[in-house]
């Protein structure tokens, strides 16, 4: 029998036409370059802009940062948008983002909408074209726009569909329902004083810790509209103007006995991130991502346990924070200086990006001079989440 050696290079070659991963062929992929708008607080700053002309922002803002690497427009395979709010105004922001004209309709790409989590899949789906060698470069971009579509704005309209039998809404009563963000922080078992505390060292990590963000100072819109938005110019997070005082006298949000307030709420924001993934620039490497499930009535014990299936030790631990009270329990789950979660300030200081929340905080984490191993996790919202482990490349 005659074996025939197939020249270097070659397989390799035939596997990524042909689109079929291998083993033999995985890379890593890095990530660095990145860009976010400042967080506007709900009805704020931001909130005159649009959805679409935020996003144009930081992709403008992101191919600066890959044009001072050598990657040109004409580099970048695929463009994922991760959209939390699929409903108005951001039903389909990528085609819309085309159709404006502020963005090339010829790039491949698509959209990801998976709640809490579209940021994190969206990247982790970026991750895996570039180490299976199927992209090269890919940006990563995620929006919020609590202004335009406030967050759960898809539950307020109960007659889509068919409603629930008298059964079922007996069984979900019977069971406690699935408790918003808010409430449920109210169960978690602390008490006032420790998610007081909480929120105050919050703000004063976020105070302390550099933004890295770009200054909304641009107009993006066609020059010829009558009205063009003409961002105001600042760069620091709306919501940390907000500072420490009141913290103890503010009145509980959602019952008279419980200890959620409106500054232990993170609270919805407007903004956008972009960031490229990368098989030749970026000084963080993608590695293991593990996801668990578990009820919707209960979503902290599989972020839990994603976070322990890494098996990973001495990480900086970017977590979505609907509340103080939820990154308490988290740490208190997992065993850990609650100092440690989101130790950039988090949502409560920040405000919520929700879908962009993920890459927000990993885009303030590998901005940072702190070069160290980060875990990205990130809830769903529907009793499931996903943790990521990046490291120095």
């Amino acid at each position: 029998m005659v074996v025939h050696q197939l020249p270097a290079g070659v397989f390799e070659q035939v596997v990524y036409y042909l689109g079929v991963p291998s083993p033999s062929v995985h890379r890593p992929a890095l990530v660095g370059i990145s860009a976010r708008t400042p967080i506007g607080a709900g009805h704020g700053a931001l909130s005159g802009w649009h959805p679409i002309d935020l996003l144009a922002h930081v992709l403008d803002a992101a191919l600066k940062g890959c044009a001072s690497e050598g990657i040109e427009l004409s580099d970048i395979d695929r463009v994922i948008l991760a959209n939390a709010t699929a409903v108005g105004a951001l039903s389909t922001p990528r085609r819309s983002l085309a159709i404006a004209g502020h963005w090339s309709g010829q790039i491949e790409g698509l959209e990801i909408a998976s709640g809490g989590a579209s940021g994190h899949q969206a990247l982790t789906h970026a991750g895996e074209l570039v180490a299976n060698r199927l992209a090269d470069n890919v940006l990563v971009c995620a929006i919020d726009m609590a202004s335009v579509v406030p967050p759960g704005a898809p539950l307020l309209r109960r007659d889509y569909g068919k409603p629930l039998t008298p059964a079922s809404v007996r069984e979900l009563t019977a069971n406690g329902g699935h408790l918003p963000d808010g409430p449920y922080g109210d169960t978690l078992g602390f008490t006032r004083e420790d998610v007081d505390a909480r929120v105050a060292a919050s703000l004063e990590a976020a105070t302390a810790w550099p933004t890295t963000a770009t200054p909304t100072t641009s107009s993006i819109n066609d020059p010829e509209r009558a009205t063009p938005y003409q961002g105001p110019e600042f760069s620091v997070d709306e919501p940390l103007r907000r500072g420490t005082d009141g913290i103890h006298g503010l009145e509980p949000m959602f019952a008279a006995d419980g200890l959620i307030t409106a500054m232990s709420l993170a609270q919805p924001g407007d903004g956008a991130v972009a960031m490229l993934v990368s098989a030749a620039v970026g000084g963080y490497r993608l590695g293991e991502s593990v996801s668990r499930s578990g009820s919707p009535s209960d979503p902290l014990t599989p972020m839990a346990d994603a976070v322990s299936a890494l098996a990973v030790d001495g990480t900086r631990l970017v977590a979505t924070e609907p509340s103080a009270a939820h990154a308490l329990a988290l740490a208190d789950r997992l065993g850990i200086d609650q100092a440690v979660v989101n130790n950039h300030g988090g949502a409560v200081a920040r405000g919520r990006l929700f879908g962009a929340e993920a890459l927000q905080g990993l885009h303030d984490a590998i901005n940072s001079s702190e070069l160290s191993a980060i875990t990205m996790l990130s809830a769903t919202g529907d009793g499931a989440a996903l943790a990521t482990h990046v490291h120095p490349s």
